[in-house]
């Protein structure tokens, strides 16, 4: 495709566009000054009014209990209610915890999309639990790819390929489950990890 050559146009302004133009200029120069002398400011020049880590937060929170209560109610043989706030589907899921356990596989899914909205809403609130990283090797893979979460004391290995030689265990499975043990028990099996 070859370019077309455009021909440069001068736009001469007349008189009265300038004269327009400058009264205009001069207009928004004393709104600017009468702003400035009662403290407002351009908008230009502050925070955005929303944080939008929250509003991402809320709507992927939202999406994922909808998730959830669609899979809840699959599993379940339940009609999924339409309109329904994430706060009532959350609390519609509260009260079937009990069938929710019969059924393992669904009980894990359950629990491992509560924590991870959990998780997300903490950390956008300044919650975040601290995260301490260990000197020591994971037991199972060896890395130093240990962590401690102190609230919960848990020790984590966050090395995603850690694999141990139980075939039952949760590392083997499509998504990987990390190996986690309580930080005494670790402590003890390994002496002081801290």
């Amino acid at each position: 495709m070859q370019a077309v050559a455009r021909r440069w146009t001068q736009r001469d302004l007349t008189a009265e566009q300038r004269s327009r133009m400058d009264k205009t200029a001069r207009a928004e120069r004393a709104v600017k000054d009468e702003n400035l002398a009662r403290g407002i400011t351009t908008l230009g020049g502050g925070r955005a009014p929303l944080r939008l880590e929250v509003l991402d937060a809320e709507t992927v929170i939202t999406y994922g209990v909808v998730e959830l209560k669609a899979a809840v109610c699959e599993r379940l043989g339940l009609t999924p209610r339409t309109g329904v706030t994430p706060v009532e589907a959350i609390t519609r899921m509260i009260g079937l915890l009990d069938r929710i356990a019969a059924h393992e596989d669904l009980a894990e899914h359950v629990l491992s999309e509560a924590r991870a909205m959990n998780s997300r809403a903490g950390h956008v609130l300044g919650d975040a639990e601290p995260v301490v990283r260990l000197d020591a090797r994971c037991p199972i893979c060896s890395a130093k790819s240990l962590r401690a979460f102190p609230d919960r004391e848990l020790v984590v290995c966050v090395n995603g390929s850690c694999r141990c030689e139980d075939e039952g265990c949760g590392c083997r499975l499509e998504r990987p489950v990390r190996h986690r043990w309580e930080y005494h028990a670790l402590a003890v099996e390994l002496g002081d990890v801290a």
